[in-house]
């Protein structure tokens, strides 16, 4: 589960792909359902745009289906097709925990994501561990799949403020 300590900016989009709850994100600029932009992971050493993907809370009952994540969205059934009708079996998955309250969950595509930038603690999925990265203010880079990494000089997109042993995660403040 990313943390959201503080927020300088903020914004929405549809996943085009499976993304993981606090990896490095970049916007795109069409949307897979032509209405919220895609988001994809950034690329190794992205520097303009950057933010972590956060999975939404939201305010379902329990159990969820899985399709009430997805962006809103027609869909036309032809009444005469025989083959609608039958048992009415469920065969869709269901939550009984909302997701953004899991480790580090993932939005498939088609799934509403929530952007964030400022200062965010990211478990230990979601960054390159190396002794480096847990120094407060060291700087960090992207590197592939959205990590984030340590690095000395190049491809800067934030801040290591520290480190927390315990729960395994570590802030940054991006910049």
């Amino acid at each position: 589960m990313a943390v959201l300590v503080t927020t300088l900016r903020s914004r929405q989009g549809v996943a085009a792909t499976t993304i993981v709850e606090g990896r490095a994100v970049v916007v795109g600029a069409s949307g897979v359902r032509n209405d919220l932009p895609n988001v994809t992971y950034a690329t190794a050493n992205t520097t303009q745009g950057v933010y972590v993907a956060f999975f939404p809370p939201d305010n379902f009952g329990r159990p969820t289906l899985r399709s009430l994540y997805t962006a809103p969205y027609k869909q036309n059934y032809n009444v005469n097709n025989a083959n609608l009708y039958g048992d009415p079996v469920l065969s869709e998955t269901m939550d009984l925990v909302p997701r953004s309250q899991w480790k580090e969950p993932s939005a498939y595509s088609g799934e509403l994501i929530a952007l964030h930038w400022g200062k965010i603690g990211i478990t230990t999925g979601c960054f390159v561990d190396s002794a480096n990265i847990k120094i407060p203010g060291n700087k960090v880079k992207v590197a592939g799949s959205g990590l984030f990494e340590y690095t000395a000089s190049t491809y800067i997109v934030g801040e290591v403020d520290r480190y927390d042993a315990v729960t395994d995660t570590l802030y940054l403040i991006l910049y």
